[in-house]
């Protein structure tokens, strides 16, 4: 009786740790070689594994949350095939639009360029405080902001003129990826 115990005790600790071993930290430099800048870089010490949260079409949206010394990034790499050429400058925000608690607005670390008409990845700054706000929250949509000088399927214009492309989170899954990679990038 005393091995069924202690073999149950061993499944319940394995299983626990298990539980919240559900982190996952990968390199995401493959993704990063599309954050093309002239101006200013990130190092990353540690990033969450790229994840997606929107992939419609020949749409693709991923994030992963970095750390770098003591400060915190949203990395988000956006694919979209047969696009036109696009640029993410430091006045464009990435508005994370949540059910429940009102829009966090992100600025990117620097001005971004296209390299490609299919892909362009960019940092935003977070802070700490934000990134609690996801961990607790569930996304509804991300607007992200845009430069270009061509027209864009699919864009819109908010009332200042800015350029936008609105991702609506089309599953739950999608929807908590933010809230799960936040808690992962807390924990380090």
């Amino acid at each position: 009786m005393k091995k069924i115990l202690f073999v149950f005790i061993v499944f319940l600790f394995a299983f626990g740790e298990n539980a919240n071993s559900q982190c996952v930290f990968k390199k995401i430099k493959k993704f990063t070689k599309f954050a093309v800048t002239d101006n200013c870089s990130v190092q990353v010490d540690i990033s969450t594994q790229q994840t997606v949260i929107y992939n419609r079409g020949h749409k693709q949206v991923s994030i992963s949350f970095v750390k770098s010394g003591d400060n915190y990034y949203l990395f988000l790499f956006q694919k979209r095939q047969f696009g036109k050429k696009f640029e993410i400058h430091k006045d464009n925000t990435l508005d994370i639009i949540f059910y429940d608690i009102p829009t966090i607005k992100l600025y990117p670390y620097c001005d971004y360029r296209g390299v490609a008409h299919f892909a362009l990845g960019s940092f935003y700054i977070i802070t700490k405080e934000q990134l609690e706000k996801f961990s607790k929250n569930i996304i509804e949509s991300v607007q992200v902001h845009f430069t270009s000088d061509k027209e864009i399927s699919n864009s819109q214009q908010d009332e200042k003129g800015s350029l936008y492309i609105e991702y609506i989170m089309k599953s739950d899954r999608q929807s908590q990826v933010g809230s799960l990679l936040a808690d992962c990038i807390l924990s380090k």
